[in-house]
């Protein structure tokens, strides 16, 4: 038996499962109703009448891509464990370079006890529609906890003039004693809808 889930664009507080197990996928959708069909993972859509489109992941990022998507992007999802096994995720500012991502986190924040005590965290950067794109990092995270007053004016700076960062950083240091946690990728995913010929004729 075919399990299937309705999901309604204009009315996503709605959404429901219609199995008895609840163990299906809500994918992205974007126009009108679409109808998720896990077994055969298809999708159909009054929008596309009787066409059907076999859900396939979109191309990926080239190497030399990903590189420069994570120096320019500006806002990455930085997602940990917390201790009950749930997922801790949140809106960040980082750095990239030399193989590795840096951010800064207050001494004693819930992500940087998260990853003292579990160190497998995943990073989220993406860009979203029209041109939707990301690099999905997973990766180990580490808490450093010696003075980095300088590397901590090169992250800041990426977003700002020195001297404003300058300004913002005094500020930060005065409300909490912030940490370097650096993150050695193990495994990048990345996706590009903008290399997606197929996805481009359907969306329009």
């Amino acid at each position: 038996m075919v399990r299937k889930l309705r999901v309604s664009r204009y009315n996503p507080s709605q959404l429901r499962d219609n199995s008895k197990s609840g163990n299906l996928q809500i994918y992205e959708y974007y126009r009108n109703t679409q109808v998720i069909n896990r077994e055969e993972r298809t999708v159909d859509s009054k929008l596309l009448g009787a066409m059907k489109m076999t859900y396939t992941q979109a191309p990926p990022l080239t190497k030399e891509e990903i590189g420069l998507f994570l120096k320019d992007a500006k806002t990455a999802r930085l997602c940990s464990f917390n201790k009950n096994g749930t997922i801790h995720a949140v809106p960040l500012w980082f750095k990239y370079g030399n193989g590795q991502i840096i951010i800064a986190s207050p001494e004693h924040s819930q992500k940087t006890r998260n990853i003292l005590r579990n160190p497998n965290v995943t990073l989220l950067v993406d860009i979203e529609a029209p041109q939707i794109q990301g690099v999905i990092v997973y990766g180990k995270a580490k808490v450093h906890t010696d003075d980095w007053t300088e590397e901590f004016l090169s992250l800041t700076t990426k977003y700002m003039a020195k001297k404003d960062a300058e300004i913002w950083n005094e500020g930060l240091s005065k409300i909490a004693n912030w940490v370097k946690i650096t993150i050695i990728p193990e495994h990048i995913a990345s996706f590009d809808y903008e290399k997606d010929d197929e996805f481009k004729k359907i969306m329009g």
